[in-house]
């Protein structure tokens, strides 16, 4: 736990200090809803982040600790049940039936930071922008984002991946999908799908070649 030194923005009481934003690279701990990611909120802060959460934040300011949530199987949306990322259909090898996703699922993508599968958005004609979906995801097996004729965005998704242990493929998407500095974090992939028939590149579509050529994990 941190000195004073450490807190910026803090109540201090009989039982110490709660804070909502830390500095001195202190990190602050328990300052979300940590069920749905909806802002900050009062926590202490830390040094070090605990186990179960990772350390989010590179400024002398403002840094928190974030919970780590795990997707054990595969995560598919498709279908384009609805207009937005909310309507979808999830299959996984532990399927959770009841999320309330039609309102809640782009907060349960937003708090997702391990995919043990494979990420799997394609045919969602409603769909235009990812919004803030999968803005914590730091990993996945492979990344599979084609045939959504209207995604014109990745909103804030993708921004804090870093490994994509096997292939990647971008396809058949809106023309205005260009925004690719989503990917800036991303450290290596598996390589781009690719067959007889399709290259490397056709399956990355509009990708910038420091995306494609990206070491192997």
């Amino acid at each position: 736990m941190c000195i004073s030194r450490c807190f910026q923005d803090c109540d201090y009481g009989a039982s110490g200090a709660t804070c909502m934003r830390c500095t001195n690279n202190a990190y602050l701990l328990g300052g979300r809803d940590n069920d749905a990611n909806r802002g900050p909120g009062p926590g202490v802060c830390v040094e070090v982040c605990p186990a179960g959460y990772t350390a989010v934040g590179s400024s002398r300011d403002g840094r928190e600790c974030e919970r780590l949530r795990e997707w054990a199987g595969t995560l598919v949306i498709s279908n384009g049940i609805l207009d937005v990322l909310g309507g979808h259909t999830l299959y996984s090898d532990r399927y959770l039936e009841d999320l309330n996703c039609e309102l809640q699922c782009e907060l349960v993508y937003a708090g997702i930071s391990v995919i043990r599968g494979g990420l799997s958005i394609f045919g969602n004609d409603g769909i235009s922008t990812l919004g803030t979906s999968f803005q914590i995801l730091r990993s996945a097996n492979y990344l599979t984002i084609t045939g959504n004729t209207n995604l014109a965005s990745f909103g804030t998704a993708f921004r804090s991946l870093t490994r994509i242990a096997n292939g990647i493929a971008i396809r058949n998407n809106h023309a205005e999908l260009t925004d690719f500095e989503n990917f800036r974090n991303l450290g290596c992939h598996g390589g781009v799908h690719s067959n007889s028939q399709y290259p490397d590149t056709d399956y990355c579509e509009g990708c910038p070649s420091w995306l494609i050529n990206l070491p192997r994990c």
